[in-house]
């Protein structure tokens, strides 16, 4: 199946030229940014002026937060091609353009105007949903059979970029397997330095099906035709942006949790005690500095991010837990079409008992080591580490002409050998006696994959993978801003 997926790719990426030389772009723009016509005698270039085009409905004021280069300012110019690259990618990351260029013009002598080109996105998705409820795709197509009842649909109506502010308004309607109801609404900026943000969100789930235990690292789910769980939770936020690349975010959130009398019977720890309802205040606090290229796939530079939560505020005796967690990653441009990254990510638990409805380890979300997307690793304390090597062998942009929508002409395809060894470990104390094949040990995954990065950051991966039971297998995983 790798082989023939991998031919099909290759031949779908002959009709797009792939032996374009290797630019500085970022995967999903491929655009580039010219180089500058600078003079011998003078080592400076002094920016004159900042026009702006193809921001539609964007606000000015959104666009030029992003700069570090303002009228006025002298640059270098053996150094001005790498600051237009940094700019670039900035206004980029703020997912709102599909392409966007940085250009000289207008040179008398030492001074020139900076122009930003862009091209906005689609901001209003009314889209139909028709998603997997499984944790990933690999796990419903093997261990639930493809089984299409195992799917959740509806309509999530999304607004981005509201008043031309980068704000973004959410509505989301679902039932089938799951009934979900959920609005949010986020203001990155709510003063006039730009530095505070503040956003919302409430949610209201109904589950007919729920996983009450995991065993073998497996879970499994119990399914009725009454409702098993209800879940309501809101959410507040405040965000800071004290510089370019560090955030500041405190969020406060309460939940509430009503079981079916059958889950604590089955399974007591579920909510602890046999308890069926469950209710909870949590706070949380984020540092993070993202200084990397582009945001959706990174190429080149850094990560920092660390958290404390605590689960429990003494309102009511459910949970009592403290938590924290920290990412460090690494992106590094080798040359030659050749890419690396590390990425180190871990989490410590203090606690007295810990409820399963809230045990958390490896296999959720991005907690994932590769070669283990079959398995959850439930547990108190984890370890991760991912390693990986990539070779970019498609770097392009087309336009589509045919396509009648201009925010879905441009077509960016960059695609991507890899190779990786990643490693792990959960410590677990409350759930060995049905889950201790992976925990409690290190643990390793390593394989080959293809990634593509196309249309709206969506990414695909496609790897073959070797775990430390020995087992292999191939599996995809995607993801997109849609």
């Amino acid at each position: 199946m790798f082989l023939a997926l991998l031919s099909f790719i290759l031949g779908f990426c002959s009709l797009f030229n792939p032996c374009l030389p290797h630019h500085q772009a970022c995967p999903a723009l491929c655009c580039v940014i010219p180089a500058s016509d600078t003079t011998k005698a003078t080592p400076y270039t002094i920016i004159r002026a900042i026009t702006i085009t193809g921001n539609k409905k964007t606000k000015r004021r959104i666009i030029l937060r992003e700069l570090d280069v303002h009228p006025g300012d002298s640059l270098l110019n053996h150094r001005i091609d790498t600051v237009l690259l940094t700019n670039k990618n900035k206004i980029f990351n703020t997912n709102l353009f599909i392409t966007v260029d940085l250009i000289l013009q207008n040179k008398e002598g030492n001074v020139a105007d900076l122009h930003i080109k862009l091209k906005e996105r689609w901001y209003f998705f009314p889209a139909p949903l028709f998603e997997l409820v499984d944790r990933n795709f690999n796990e419903w197509w093997h261990q639930r059979n493809r089984d299409l009842t195992r799917v959740r649909y509806g309509i999530r109506l999304t607004q981005d970029n509201v008043f031309g502010l980068n704000q973004k308004l959410e509505l989301l309607f679902l039932t089938g397997f799951v009934n979900q109801y959920s609005v949010s609404y986020r203001m990155p900026y709510i003063d006039r330095a730009q530095k505070m943000g503040l956003s919302f969100q409430v949610s209201y789930t109904q589950n007919k099906s729920i996983p009450y235990r995991t065993e073998g690292h497996q879970l499994d789910f119990l399914e009725s035709e009454k409702i098993l769980k209800e879940q309501f939770s809101s959410a507040v936020s405040l965000r800071r942006r004290s510089k370019f690349y560090d955030f500041h975010t405190i969020a406060l959130s309460y939940h509430q949790s009503k079981l079916a009398d059958t889950i604590p019977q089955i399974n007591p720890l579920y909510f602890l005690d046999g308890n069926n309802t469950q209710k909870y205040f949590k706070l949380q606090y984020t540092f993070e500095h993202n200084k990397t290229d582009i945001n959706a796939y990174p190429l080149n530079g850094s990560i920092y991010r660390g958290s404390i939560e605590k689960y429990g505020l003494g309102f009511f005796n459910d949970v009592d837990m403290l938590a924290t967690t920290f990412t460090m990653a690494k992106y590094k441009r080798l040359g030659r079409g050749f890419f690396a990254d590390v990425l180190l990510r871990g989490r410590y638990l203090l606690h007295q008992r810990q409820p399963y409805s809230i045990s958390r380890g490896l296999g959720y979300g991005n907690n994932l080591l590769r070669g283990y997307e079959f398995y959850v690793l439930d547990g108190q304390h984890f370890f991760l580490n991912r390693n990986t090597l990539k070779f970019r062998f498609v770097n392009t942009r087309k336009e589509l002409g045919f396509i009648p929508i201009p925010q879905f002409r441009t077509l960016p395809l960059a695609m991507y050998f890899t190779f990786y060894f990643d490693t792990g470990y959960v410590s677990d104390r409350f759930f060995t006696e049905v889950n201790n094949r992976f925990t409690n040990r290190f643990i390793y995954g390593t394989g080959v994959g293809i990634d593509i990065v196309t249309y709206y950051n969506m990414i695909i991966r496609c790897n073959y993978a070797l775990n430390s039971g020995l087992e292999h297998g191939f599996y995809i995983t995607f993801s997109a801003d849609l």
